[in-house]
């Protein structure tokens, strides 16, 4: 078994590892390791004295076992403060504030500005001036549709003109949407007043109606995390290679839930890159359920429920159970990948293949590393390349085979043993027990939001603002992102954002361990 093996070789590992970074599968998002260590003992010019920085996010919510994503809000404060240490800020200047409902931020938000009113009423000081190098940074606390959840806690809203509450909210009662209504009539009013009095307001992920802000931190949705799976399979599977007499087999499987708009938004981000390869002909739907003809509208046909994983396995077998190549119920039909929107999704497709009798690893799909050069890059060795394999094409699959006079037996077991190869499998959310199966290649691809790029992109905006008073450019870091401002409630604001961290099996210590969002030990390693 791999883990073992992983095991004891990063027991033998040293903090002074050589990082293996990979080039190959346009893996995104980049290492913050080494810069951090660099600079881990050295901090800007001094922020002026008094500037404070008032951070407000959701509670993260109460994790009884290893099977949720990695991104926490708990976390990604955690990061923020370091970083605005590293630019100087003391941190007795740094408040964060968690709220478990919107209702509650709203109240906190609330007793700031009280807060400030008496300062500045007992200090007689200009309204306009007092706390102009001062920031709020607002993560909304809305209530997240369940399956939002399964994406990571900082999901951010599915569009870029924001002027309408959040679409990741989940469907509320009367009695929570009068209450939701009301705390964000109260932000609204609160954003206002701090604002008045020179503070500058950062609203991070999502957006809320009537809240005008400076700034906006957007992380990454629905569509950016779609795109991305489909983007790393595409180049996995080198599908500009495939053509429509020996095309590739994908399946796509999304969360149902009850606000339609995550997956809608996920498989539409997943359409804009494979939308093309299914019209062609050059990848087709094994179960039938989506054809040369789809579009991003028919995204309901490939949903799971996630109520448990039980049913979700389920629903999995049935969409395998559909192609036309299963001999019988349970049977392995010949698969090339598996777009699982996140790694809840993940496990329980790679639950079915396994019981379905699916053999090897994704690995073995257009190898880029061989196993020990992955096992050298989590001990900080040298990894071993080897040369992609090709894919087989119609001539060499009918060569494979017995000839006319084999027995029917013999040609049964052969295709069998074709179809049963593991295919490649994405998911999202970086979940800790998902990670020994990215290590063994079970699961290909996983991805998680770059929190620590982010918190060091917003700590320099706060910087700016202490020194300046005024909000600075776009911090847009991403080579493929072009938008540097945001459209907020009818107004256009500076934008902060990185790309997603896509993380495989051979840059796993780089992304997930070097950078500390996943410790080895978390992991199973």
């Amino acid at each position: 078994m791999l883990v073992p093996q992983i095991r004891r070789f990063l027991l033998a590992a040293t903090l002074g590892c050589a990082i293996f970074a990979s080039a190959a599968c346009g893996t995104a998002g980049s290492t913050e390791a080494q810069t951090e260590t660099t600079n881990s003992s050295t901090t800007t010019s001094s922020i002026p004295s008094g500037s404070s920085i008032e951070i407000f996010v959701p509670s993260d919510g109460v994790t009884l076992t290893q099977n949720t994503p990695t991104n926490k809000w708990g976390s990604f404060a955690d990061s923020i403060k370091k970083q605005l240490v590293k630019q100087g800020y003391s941190e007795d200047d740094i408040s964060v504030t968690a709220s478990s409902t919107l209702k509650e931020q709203a109240q906190a938000l609330s007793d700031l500005t009280a807060d400030r009113a008496a300062d500045e009423a007992a200090g007689s000081t200009s309204a306009t001036t007092t706390n102009e190098h001062d920031v709020v940074i607002v993560a909304p606390a809305l209530t997240l549709d369940p399956a939002a959840t399964q994406f990571g806690d900082l999901i951010g809203d599915g569009t870029e003109d924001l002027s309408t509450t959040s679409d990741i909210s989940a469907v509320l009662s009367t009695e929570q949407s009068n209450e939701q209504k009301a705390a964000e009539t109260s932000i609204a009013s609160s954003a206002k007043k701090l604002r008045a009095t020179g503070s500058k307001l950062i609203l991070m992920a999502r957006n809320l109606p009537n809240v005008t802000a400076d700034a906006f931190v957007k992380t990454s949705n629905a569509y950016d995390i779609g795109k991305m799976q489909a983007t790393q399979l595409a180049s996995k599977l080198e599908l500009t290679e495939a053509t429509a007499s020996n095309p590739k087999r994908i399946e796509i499987v999304l969360p149902k839930e009850s606000n339609t708009t995550i997956s809608s938004d996920f498989f539409s981000g997943v359409w804009s890159v494979l939308g093309s390869y299914f019209k062609e002909g050059k990848v087709v739907s094994v179960s039938g359920r989506l054809t040369s003809a789809s579009t991003a509208a028919d995204w309901k046909k490939v949903l799971l429920s996630v109520n448990s994983a039980a049913q979700a396995q389920h629903g999995f077998n049935v969409l395998l159970d559909e192609s036309a190549q299963a001999d019988s119920e349970s049977a392995p039909v010949a698969l090339d990948g598996v777009i699982a929107a996140n790694d809840f999704l993940s496990t329980q497709v790679m639950a079915v293949l396994k019981n379905r009798g699916y053999k090897g690893s994704g690995a073995d799909i257009n190898p880029e590393i061989t196993l020990s050069g992955i096992v050298g890059n989590m001990t900080g060795n040298t990894d071993l390349s080897k040369d992609k394999v090709p894919s087989p094409t119609k001539s060499e699959d009918s060569a494979s085979l017995p000839s006319s006079g084999s027995s029917s037996n013999d040609t049964s077991a052969a295709q069998t043993a074709a179809a049963s190869q593991w295919p490649i499998v994405t998911g999202y959310g970086s979940y800790v027990n998902n990670i020994s199966s990215v290590v063994s290649g079970k699961q290909w691809l996983t991805g998680l939001e770059n929190r620590t790029g982010l918190a060091k992109d917003l700590a320099k905006e706060c910087a700016t603002v202490a020194k300046t008073g005024k909000i600075a450019a776009s911090h847009s870091t991403d080579s493929s992102t072009q938008k540097t401002t945001v459209t907020l409630n009818g107004h256009k604001v500076p934008l902060i954002t990185r790309g997603l961290v896509a993380v495989v099996g051979s840059n796993l210590k780089t992304e997930l361990i070097d950078t500390g969002y996943v410790s080895a030990a978390d992991a199973g390693l």
